[in-house]
Order: structure tokens, then C-alpha cells, then sequence
């Protein structure tokens, strides 16, 4: 044994001489080969002047700048250089450095290190290149992420343009620094391609025998091995970041949390674009959702993987004139679908799925088997973390599969710009408000088959959903692992200087407002006390986990202890319901019996009396002119001002002094409307108890 022990000491001492040895001989080999360094060739202003004043300027001098082997990409127009450090390297702060193109070129750089401040603040580092005769200035910048550059034909347009791909992979860990690729581009998306920065997607190409062309997979940055990807601007985020953060936050965490472990997530990674050695910016390399993750044959009759574009509720099933469901997008149909066959049963089989929902809608147990509910309740717990105003119905891919006990389905997350207090304004800039929602906003996905589940009789889901909450945020979720997770994309974004020439490059976008420094604290500050905030909610749940649906709901919502209350009763009949009757008292103060015929609206101003007041006269229209109702110094006015267009349904807004409370419309009364007033904030409560399908 102890002969054993002086045997590994031997072999580890002989391996630490070897290496040693090894380094020595590479110092030695640079040193008589005559490799310099960045910082060998530093020089101060007297003698940048010197060399400028006994030569000519000759712009059109021809250089290539390597920097430890790495080509750096060069932006003509810009006359610029970019230099991508590789990642928690020291060595790279002073590369070795390698100059080709015109004879006898020298060069030299002008009193600047590579620091992490010149690479934040987006300072250029000035170079000068001279031989005997003449000299060209040019400019170094340096970033921490990945450079790729797109060499196209012609136009990118929606229609697929030819191009080659070429990236180089910056981190620590990879088995390629640089990678190339044939391929085509195109601009992808829905409302965000209308923005000068376009949403791009890449699909790579090798080319076989004569112009026989197949997919290249590739992984990239890391990620899967795929021949498609996307390039995703986030031109209308202040921080560029969100999209990006909780893509790759459900991924670390909730990814293949489901009952067969299937992927549900993509990842995305930061990096800067060149389109035809053009800068253009900061972007983030991705990929869709789609078959490839579940394992899914585009000729699986039995399975269908959907995705959700429309935004209205899932109640509402309009059929499109193609034959499909207005509203939803089937992924997995082959091209080769001449007879349409295959896509008529994938639209079957969403039919099925929906009609199954409606007809056990009262079922809990029927309702469970159908789904995967730990990827749903995931979901469900996820959107309203993030605040994902946007996914709450569509944003989101459903994959339905039929099996011989019923169905089985589960969900993906997708497109999650509108989060983390964004929301969608169309008046205001690029149509997104940054930090419009407080962090106490909660907004849950009662969409689907879990959504019914939680309107009935399900204590025992409401728990579960709340441990699982606990569980992630102690894991997954906890304050540690998220500011871990900023830390790294602050440095991308912002450390990078990616942020700041990103502004140079695209100054309409969003970015913050002038005069916030050039970090993540603001976002960091919002996320904290988000994640404070679903604390208190999720703890506010627990309590009232064996109550009424209603009672449950009014736990969302931080004020509502402190709110005034706008309540419109348009069916007195719902006044028979023990489940009305208890959200009255839950509000307290409103006396039911005070309810009659002549009785449209209630109002409970917080602290004081109950007003119960009568609808506006027969004849009048708020819609064309401001009604008004007059109480004890206050004071509720309908006014005209929103329209649904697919209901051809003229609406107004209820405003209680002066705080727009909810939207209601003439053809199409709410049966019954609580809203609450708190702050100068209007906020109307989801009453939704039962899902009911409409074929239209």
C-alpha cells in the first residue's frame, strides 16, 4: 500500500517536471521567434507625433490585425477593428500581436491598456500602421462576447437570401474558436420585424454533390446542434435583456420538469453582428421551439405540436379559411402534405383536445389526466414570476399527443420580451412601457386545462402549486442563483460595451434614460423585489388554499385590503351564488339586500360608506357621450374610448375620480365585474369560473 502511495507521488511528480518543462520551452521558443505583445508597442503622444509628421497619410494601406491568432473583424466604413477577449482569460488583456498586408508595416498603440473600463465605457483604442513613407490610422474595440459575421448576396428580406456564416466562439470551454458555415438568412417574427433592427433567422447549409444542398447541424455557442437558428435584436427592451434572462431561466430550471423528462425550453447566448462586415449590433443567438425537442415524427398522426399566435381567449375557437383553428399555427406538417391529410388531423386532434376540456370541465380529475401537471403548474407559476403579459394567451407552443388512456400534452414558454414590468402601450415608444407594472403585479395563466382545474374544487393543486414555488425559490429560483445569472448577462450587455454601440447603432430603440449608469441596478432592483413580492403572494395563497376560487383570486392582488371597489352587476341572478356572495364579504361593507333591479353599479370607497348606484339612463350612450354619477364628493364616469374590432363591439372605460377601473362594452355586458381602485391604479379581477367553448 505504502508502496502504491510513493508510485502515484513518483508518476505526479514526473508529470508536474514534463509540464513544467513544456511551459519552458514555449517561453523560450517566443522569446527567440520574436513574438510581441500588445503592450510592447504602447507609445505616448510625443512619439505618435514624431511618426505622423515625417510620413503621408495613406488611407488606403492594407493591414490585418491578429491578436493571440484571432483575425480580427474589421468594419470598413467605420474603419474599426473588434477584438473579442476570450472569456476569464488574463493573458487576454495583453495578446500577443501579429500585423500582415503592406511590406515592412509597423504599428503602435496610443497610450491605452485593454482595461475593463475602456471595454465598458465602448472606448476605441487608436492604432497607427507606418512604413518608411506613409501611415493609416485605425481603431481597436474591444468586447467580452462572441462576433458573428453574415456575408450576403444580396438584401436580407422575409424571402430567403444566400449567405455565409462565419462566428467566433469567445469562451473559455470550446472546441472551436472559429466556425463558418453556407446558408441562408431571412427576417423572421411578428410585430418586432416593423423595427429597423430586424429579427433575423439563419438556416445552415452544407453543399453535397452538384447543387444538392442539406441541413448543416452545427452547435453553436454551445448550444444544441441544429442547422436552424435566430438572431433575436431586442430592439424595444431598455435593458435587452429580458427575453434573453428568462428564456434561459426556465431552462435551467424547469426545462424537462415532466413526466417523460422532454425538453420545453431554448437557450439563447449574447453576441455582436456584422452583416457584410457592417456592425449592426447586439443580438442574441437562438432557436424556436419545435419537434426536435419532444422527439416528435412530422408524420406521427397521433401527435400534434401547436404553436399560439393569437391572443384572445382559447374559449373563443374560431375556424380560419385554411381549414385550421383562428388563433393557433400546427408545426409538425410535413411539406410533402400534398393532400393535406396530415394537417387535417393535427386540426382534429386540437378540436378534440378542446372539446375533451369542455366536457370535463367540471371534473378535476379528467381534467388532471389530460395534462402534465407539473410542466403546467410550472408554467403557470413562471409566467406570473416574470410577469408575462404577453403569454398569457399566446406566446406559447402546446404539444397535444393522443394515447390510449386519453391525452397528454405540455407547454413551451416563448417570446418573453413583455416581462419583469414591461408591458404593451401602443402609444408609447416602439409600443412598450418600460417598468409599467409594479413588482407586486401578479398575472396567472388560467388559459387551458390547468386554469379550469384551479376554478374548481382544487385546494390540493393550490398547495402543490405553492410548494413547488417554495421549492424552486430555494433552488432554482433563489435570490443567489438569479443574481448569479445577472451578473453574467450584465457583463454581456453591458461590461461588453455591446450596450453602448448598440445605442450608436440603432438610437431609436429603447434603451434607459439619460443619465442611468451603465449597469444593470435598476433591472437587478425589480427583479429583487419581484421576487419579494411572489413571496408574499404565494404565502398569501397558502393561507386561503381550501377557499373559494374567488377568495383565492383576491390574493393576487397586494391592496386589496386598501382599495376601493368598482362592482357592475349585470345578472342579479349570480346574486344566488355562494361563491358572488362571499367575494361581496370578502370585500366587506356591501350589503346584498340593497341589490335591486335598479341597481347597476356599487361602489365601496375604501374607509367609507357603500354608494349603490343605477345604470345610465335608457337613450344615453357613454360611448358617445360622457355619462357621469355624482356621490359624496366622488365621483364615476363612463366614458367612450375603446373598440374591439373582432367583435365590431364599441366599448367605454369606467373611471372612478378619475382612475381608469376596467373597460365594459354595450352589445356584450359582463355579467359581473369587480374592479379595484388603489395608488391612481385600476385593476380588474379575473371572474372566470367555467370554460366554455363557442363554435362559431
Amino acid at each position: 500500500m505504502f508502496e502504491d502511495s510513493v508510485g502515484d507521488m513518483t508518476g505526479k511528480k514526473a508529470i508536474w517536471m514534463a509540464v513544467s518543462f513544456f511551459s519552458l520551452v514555449v517561453l523560450l521558443l517566443m522569446y527567440y521567434l520574436g513574438v510581441e505583445n500588445y503592450s510592447d508597442h504602447i507609445i505616448d503622444n510625443n512619439k505618435f507625433e514624431e511618426i505622423v509628421g515625417s510620413r503621408a497619410l495613406a488611407d488606403d494601406m492594407s493591414v490585418q490585425v491578429s491578436f493571440d491568432k484571432q483575425n480580427l473583424f474589421y468594419d470598413d466604413a467605420a474603419k474599426t477593428f473588434f477584438y473579442s477577449l476570450i472569456d476569464d482569460k488574463e493573458e487576454a488583456y495583453d495578446p500577443s500581436v501579429e500585423v500582415t498586408g503592406d511590406a515592412d508595416v509597423q504599428f503602435a498603440f496610443l497610450d491605452s491598456k485593454i482595461t475593463d473600463d475602456v471595454i465598458a465605457n465602448n472606448i476605441p483604442i487608436r492604432c497607427i500602421f507606418y512604413n518608411d513613407r506613409s501611415y493609416c490610422i485605425r481603431k481597436i474595440v474591444c468586447t467580452f462576447l462572441p462576433i458573428m459575421n453574415l456575408e450576403c448576396d444580396g438584401e436580407i428580406t422575409e424571402s430567403e437570401t444566400e449567405m455565409s456564416m462565419s462566428l467566433y466562439d469567445n469562451r473559455q470551454q470550446c472546441r472551436a474558436r472559429d466556425l463558418s458555415s453556407d446558408g441562408f438568412v431571412r427576417i423572421r417574427g411578428g410585430n418586432t420585424k416593423v423595427f429597423p433592427k430586424k429579427p433575423l433567422k439563419l438556416s445552415l447549409v452544407q453543399r453535397g454533390e452538384g447543387d444538392d444542398r442539406q441541413g448543416n447541424d452545427m452547435s453553436l455557442l454551445g448550444m444544441r446542434k441544429d442547422d436552424d437558428y435566430i438572431l433575436y435584436p431586442a430592439y424595444n427592451d431598455a435593458e435587452k435583456v429580458r427575453n434573453v434572462f428568462s428564456q434561459n431561466l426556465w431552462y435551467n430550471s424547469c426545462n424537462t420538469n415532466n413526466r417523460y423528462g422532454i425538453t420545453t425550453g431554448v437557450e439563447y447566448r449574447f453576441l455582436e453582428l456584422f452583416i457584410n462586415g457592417e456592425y449592426n449590433g447586439l443580438y442574441a443567438l437562438g432557436y424556436t421551439p419545435d419537434e426536435k425537442m419532444g422527439d416528435i415524427s412530422k408524420n406521427d398522426e397521433g401527435t400534434g405540436f401547436y404553436k399560439r399566435v393569437v391572443g384572445i381567449d382559447s374559449a373563443r375557437v374560431l375556424f380560419d379559411q385554411y381549414g385550421g383553428i383562428f388563433g393557433w399555427r400546427a408545426e409538425n406538417v410535413p411539406a410533402d402534405d400534398d393532400d393535406g391529410n396530415l394537417k387535417e388531423k393535427r386540426w382534429n386532434l386540437l378540436m378534440d383536445y378542446l372539446e375533451n376540456l369542455q366536457e370535463n370541465s367540471e371534473d378535476v380529475g379528467a381534467l388532471e389526466a389530460c395534462i402534465d401537471i407539473d410542466n403546467a403548474i410550472d408554467y403557470t407559476l413562471f409566467i406570473n414570476l416574470i410577469q408575462g403579459d404577453d403569454n398569457l394567451y399566446k406566446n406559447y407552443y402546446l404539444c397535444v399527443k393522443e394515447t390510449d388512456d386519453g391525452y397528454y400534452s405540455y407547454i413551451c414558454p416563448w417570446d418573453l420580451d413583455v416581462t419583469w414590468g414591461n408591458m404593451w402601450v401602443p402609444n408609447v415608444k416602439n409600443g412598450y412601457l418600460q417598468y409599467g407594472h409594479e413588482p407586486h403585479y401578479n398575472l396567472l395563466f388560467e388559459d387551458l386545462y390547468l386554469g379550469q382545474i384551479m376554478a374548481g374544487n382544487s385546494s390540493d393543486i393550490v398547495r402543490k402549486c405553492c410548494d413547488r414555488f417554495e421549492e424552486l425559490r430555494e433552488n432554482a429560483w433563489s435570490d443567489e442563483v438569479i443574481q448569479k445569472m445577472l451578473d453574467e448577462y450584465e457583463k454581456d450587455v453591458c461590461f461588453s460595451g455591446a450596450y453602448l454601440r448598440d445605442k450608436e447603432r440603432w438610437s431609436d430603440g429603447n434603451y434607459r434614460e439619460e443619465g442611468e449608469p451603465n449597469n444593470f441596478d435598476r433591472f437587478r432592483d425589480y427583479v429583487s423585489q419581484r421576487l419579494s413580492e411572489a413571496n408574499k403572494y404565494y404565502a398569501r395563497l397558502r393561507k386561503v388554499s381550501g377557499e373559494d376560487i374567488f377568495i383565492r383570486r383576491a390574493a393576487q392582488y397586494k391592496n386589496f385590503d386598501n382599495s376601493s371597489f368598482v362592482i357592475e352587476i349585470n345578472d342579479r341572478g349570480l346574486l344566488n351564488d355562494s361563491s358572488y356572495v362571499a367575494l361581496l364579504g370578502r370585500i366587506g361593507g356591501i350589503d346584498v339586500g340593497k341589490i335591486d333591479e335598479n341597481v347597476r353599479y356599487v361602489v365601496k370607497i375604501h374607509g367609507k360608506e357603500t354608494v349603490y348606484l343605477s345604470d345610465f339612463a335608457e337613450g344615453d350612450s357613454p360611448c358617445e357621450n360622457p355619462v357621469e354619477m355624482s356621490f359624496g364628493g366622488h365621483k364615476l364616469v363612463l366614458k367612450s374610448g375603446v373598440e374591439r374590432d373582432y367583435l365590431d363591439d364599441t366599448g367605454y372605460t369606467v373611471y372612478l375620480d378619475g382612475v381608469a377601473c376596467y373597460d365594459a362594452y354595450t352589445a356584450d355586458r359582463e355579467p359581473f365585474i369587480v374592479s379595484l381602485a388603489y395608488e391612481g391604479f385600476g385593476e380588474k379581477m379575473n371572474l372566470k369560473r367555467e370554460y366554455r367553448i363557442n363554435f362559431n
